[in-house]
């Protein structure tokens, strides 16, 4: 009697889904459909107000992936699961056109809200780079026409990360 109460008991818990396969995301639900993902646009040290007035894609291949906009916040679109080959983060805002190479999957969905900090710098050498240029480049005087930058601040803990584009 025990032993077909057993075999019972586990026949009904292999059965109610704890079979060790993993449940489907429904549809609806966004893998970042909890944590912010904040953007900001800097240009020559002054924040832009840029609610609603820019675009971002995200491009892998021959896939292009569009972000929705709600003020400074994205909206991602879920990623077609195929190996991360890196994706190039475009923006555009005020003119100016931005991309950055080899963002990882894991850069875009850190788990945690994060600031997406894009800016350009095109005024002639000043004091305050914030990190843009290595120490030797700024002691070098060497004059760009434009420095681009992605910075990726996240919000909860941990560093962060930039990409830097120098364009002479």
């Amino acid at each position: 009697m025990q032993g077909k109460l057993i075999i019972l008991f586990s026949i009904f818990f292999i059965l109610s889904g704890c079979s060790g396969q993993e449940k489907k995301r429904p549809a609806s639900e966004s893998k970042t459909s909890n944590k912010k993902l904040l953007v900001s646009f800097t240009l020559n040290d002054s924040t832009i107000n840029i609610n609603d007035r820019f675009n971002l894609w995200l491009a892998n291949g021959i896939d292009t992936l569009h972000a929705s906009i709600k003020g400074n916040e994205l909206v991602l679109p879920d990623f077609i699961e195929k190996k991360d080959t890196g994706y190039t983060v475009g923006f555009e805002c005020s003119g100016y056109k931005l991309h950055f190479s080899s963002i990882t999957k894991r850069m875009i969905f850190s788990g945690q809200d994060v600031e997406w900090k894009f800016g350009v710098q095109n005024k002639a050498l000043t004091n305050n780079y914030r990190g843009l240029l290595s120490e030797q480049e700024y002691k070098s005087g060497k004059k760009y026409n434009e420095i681009q930058f992605l910075q990726f601040n996240p919000l909860e803990e941990g560093d962060g990360i930039q990409f830097v584009n120098k364009i002479e």
